[in-house]
């Protein structure tokens, strides 16, 4: 990938350059570890290092040019250093350029929302691959590039590493790609410049309190991603494109009142109420443990769908999954086809395999509506009891602690409050506030703030056909505690003492005879 700086300079509007001589940028870093001859070298500033003081380092390492948002030494440096106000402005504006555009090659999707965005970007990614084969996959869990996976450190990555993800699908042949799309990459831009076909809005609950002043300024941050794409679409006339919105969610009620205003053709709604006139509704909906069943009807036609994961709330995700592959053209019989093909995914409702008289199930759910509803689902598998060990996460939305505390004791026989991530709280004080919640359920509980411990607890407290549900962490194969993320798994710790308690039994039965 090669790109002149002149014409990559453009993208960015007006700048202030020193030393201005064109070249050849074969790659744009900022990291001075990852600096190579020939690359344009962008200084950030902030936290504990600031790159500013490394720029000789730079240019001796190769760097063709320099981007600087502050004053800094540049005695003796001859190449181009250009001055911006920002450096991330800047990161944003010309990563799309630098890349050509990868997002214009593929079909994208882009899901955002509260709770399902994880499921419903692996849905939709069975879905597409019916048409295209394969479908990268940018999401909480992982990224997906063809048979190459990485762990995801960020749900939407920054600008640079997002744009070069798209374009290494680009360069993989891939048609399609399906992401998940945080507030947080909205407000702060990480997408910017990224054109999408598809935009999935499932719901939007209290959550990110931290980030968002309040519930407004949270779904105006989601629906501008929504307005700015069919608003640019209706002008530039580019690819058809449509917003998928849950309308049995009042937000997302509110989001397609607000789009039909922009574009009333390019707004495709959702629901499991036949009252709504939805585009899409589902009827007959049968939970098994298994999976759940339910009739998808569209306009004139519709299927049974026979879903492997279990839950009536993921009948919306289903939904919205078909809901793209109907938009781009699949036929009802290869959306069943996907949507019933689809592989488990992981920490969503997952049964830690191991044969035992009960069940462990652990799951992601760390909103209120999150845990209300995976205990709800627990409850209609009809357990003789439910047991739920569970947390909140430090330096987040201290404002959903006690109503998840709440549903967890309503949804609950037994309550075992524990630690999530509490990262730079104290463990106490986040339980603290978890615990009027947990009260004001009613149910039995206990606290433990060691996860392990409690998990232990919760393993050997349960009798033949027990549910035990460890809710909070899901996929996350760590534990952040401070600033350390050390390794920590809800899935290999519950099979770990699952075999204990077997062999423990197994030993009580030889001495018994």
């Amino acid at each position: 990938m090669k790109i002149r700086l002149s014409e990559l300079l453009k993208s960015a509007g007006a700048l202030d350059v020193r030393n201005f001589t064109d070249s050849d940028i074969s790659e744009i870093v900022n990291d001075t570890r990852k600096v190579v001859p020939g690359c344009l070298f962008i200084a950030m500033s902030g936290g504990s290092f600031d790159s500013h003081d490394h720029l000789a380092q730079a240019v001796a390492a190769g760097a063709s040019a320099l981007v600087i948002e502050k004053d800094a030494n540049i005695t003796g440096i001859s190449v181009p250093v250009i001055n911006v106000s920002s450096s991330f402005e800047f990161t944003k504006r010309v990563a799309s350029v630098f890349y050509d555009n990868p997002s214009r090659k593929m079909t994208m999707v882009g899901i955002t929302g509260t709770n399902g965005k994880t499921t419903t970007s692996f849905l939709v990614r069975s879905v597409l691959s019916q048409k295209y084969g394969d479908c990268g996959l940018i999401g909480t869990i992982k990224y997906v590039i063809g048979a190459d996976e990485c762990e995801a450190p960020n749900t939407s990555p920054e600008p640079l590493f997002f744009q070069g993800l798209l374009a290494r699908m680009v360069d993989r042949s891939l048609k399609s790609c399906v992401m998940e799309v945080s507030s947080h990459a909205i407000k702060l831009g990480r997408i910017d410049n990224t054109e999408y076909d598809y935009l999935i809005f499932t719901n939007l609950s209290q959550e990110h309190t931290e980030f968002h002043p309040d519930m407004q300024d949270y779904y105006l941050t989601k629906a501008s991603l929504f307005i700015n794409t069919l608003r640019a679409a209706r002008k530039f006339k580019t690819r058809k494109k449509y917003a998928i919105i849950n309308i049995d969610d009042d937000y997302g009620k509110n989001l397609a009142a607000d789009l039909s205003g922009i574009s009333p053709s390019n707004v495709f709604t959702i629901s499991q109420d036949m009252r709504t006139k939805a585009d899409m509704v589902a009827t007959d909906i049968v939970v098994k443990p298994g999976g759940v069943s339910f009739y998808m009807g569209h306009g004139c036609g519709g299927a049974r769908i026979e879903l492997p994961i279990t839950g009536a709330f993921n009948v919306y995700n289903a939904m919205a999954a078909a809901a793209c592959g109907i938009c781009d053209g699949l036929s009802l019989s290869e959306i069943k086809q996907g949507l019933e093909s689809v592989a488990v995914v992981p920490g969503r409702f997952q049964k830690v395999d191991y044969p035992a008289a009960y069940s462990v199930i652990v799951d992601y759910a760390h909103t209120p509506e999150g845990v209300r509803n995976v205990l709800g689902l627990a409850r209609q598998l009809g357990p003789a009891r439910v047991i739920t060990v569970f947390g909140c996460g430090g330096d987040r939305s201290r404002e959903k602690r006690p109503e998840m505390g709440r549903y967890a004791s309503c949804g609950s026989d037994h309550t075992i409050i524990t630690s999530d991530n509490p990262r730079t709280e104290n463990p106490a004080a986040i339980i603290a506030d978890i615990l009027p919640g947990v009260v004001s359920g009613g149910g039995s509980y206990e606290i433990e703030p060691e996860r392990r411990k409690a998990i232990e607890k919760a393993i050997f407290m349960a009798k033949p056909g027990d549910l035990v549900m460890i809710v909070g962490k899901g996929h996350e194969n760590y534990q952040i505690v401070g600033r350390t993320k050390q390794p920590f798994d809800d899935c290999a710790t519950a099979l770990e003492f699952m075999k204990i308690k077997e062999s423990r039994s197994f030993n009580d039965s030889r001495k018994a005879e």
